[in-house]
């Protein structure tokens, strides 16, 4: 299956290659990459959001018939309130599964695009799987026994030890992942064992992830679960996935945590201005009443 989201990432990775060659410096490119494919998945958004204003036009008529059917447990009850949702959607050209489809082939890439940034030897310097081999396999024999590394880390000591790899590399430019003059070292891993300018990364993580959540909140349907405790869970996971994201942040090199900066800053331009575009309805007390009688 994972091997899926590699075919779907070599026309990402030759993309990905190209902006390198022509910025020529990595933080660069990969913010140009992560804009680029944002631009190329925008239809898939729009559709989302659209799907999502048609669900909110219809939502007051969907709970007044929720409404009428409250006090009745019985499965004809049950069977009889499908039936009148699913008229009321059919009624308006409404397909219940219109906002899922966009985010479900918007997954394949995103998968793709994280393997593309994690694997830089294969899709930035165009390595094959065998000369990919070759070198961890010298890495392991020569410079660290035993040790397990990512590619990231891989050109970290392949630099380190350059001679050691040049005729595997035949002319091959590796990606520089130190930034700021020196201070910020990208192939490495945060840790708070070690103070250094690199904890910015994380620290940045937890604010663009949290941007994006309430972002998100501000310009979502509104609706809330009626089951006061399923309402409690997503309220807890949507506070909770900006640490997580920062927890990750810390057990991976910190390239990937900016390549996560750039993907939540983008969506909170991309969440404003389709909400911009796109607003939902605005339902107030005289409009839910006609809502109701129409």
């Amino acid at each position: 299956m994972f091997q899926i989201f590699e075919y779907i990432g070599i026309p990402f990775g030759y993309l990905f290659r190209s902006i390198y060659g022509f910025s020529g410096h990595y933080l660069t490119a990969l913010f140009l990459f992560c804009l680029i494919v944002k631009l190329v998945v925008l239809p898939l958004s729009i559709s989302q959001r659209k799907s999502m204003v048609s669900r909110a036009k219809l939502l007051p008529q969907e709970k007044a018939i929720r409404e009428h059917y409250k006090s009745r447990t019985d499965d004809k009850a049950a069977m009889e309130l499908n039936q009148q949702v699913m008229e009321l959607y059919s009624k308006n050209g409404f397909n219940p599964a219109g906002g899922c489809l966009p985010l479900l082939i918007q997954m394949p890439v995103l998968f793709s695009l994280y393997s593309i940034i994690t694997k830089p030897l294969t899709y930035l310097c165009g390595l094959n799987a065998e000369s990919i081999a070759a070198i961890e396999s010298r890495l392991g024999k020569l410079i660290l026994p035993g040790a397990g590394t990512t590619q990231i880390q891989m050109i970290s000591h392949i630099k380190e030890n350059f001679p050691l790899f040049s005729d595997l590399l035949k002319g091959v430019a590796l990606p520089e992942f130190v930034v700021f003059g020196g201070a910020i070292d990208l192939s490495q891993t945060p840790s708070l064992s070690s103070f250094s300018w690199i904890l910015v990364v994380p620290l940045l993580t937890l604010l663009a992830s949290y941007a994006a959540m309430l972002i998100r909140q501000k310009f979502g349907d509104g609706e809330q679960p009626e089951d006061n405790q399923m309402a409690r869970s997503m309220n807890t996971m949507q506070y909770l996935t900006p640490l997580l994201s920062v927890w990750i942040s810390f057990s991976v090199p910190a390239v990937i945590g900016v390549y996560w900066i750039f993907q939540n800053l983008l969506d909170v331009v991309q969440q404003i201005v389709l909400c911009k575009i796109y607003p939902l309805p605005s339902l107030g007390t005289d409009n839910l009443a006609k809502e109701k009688t129409s």
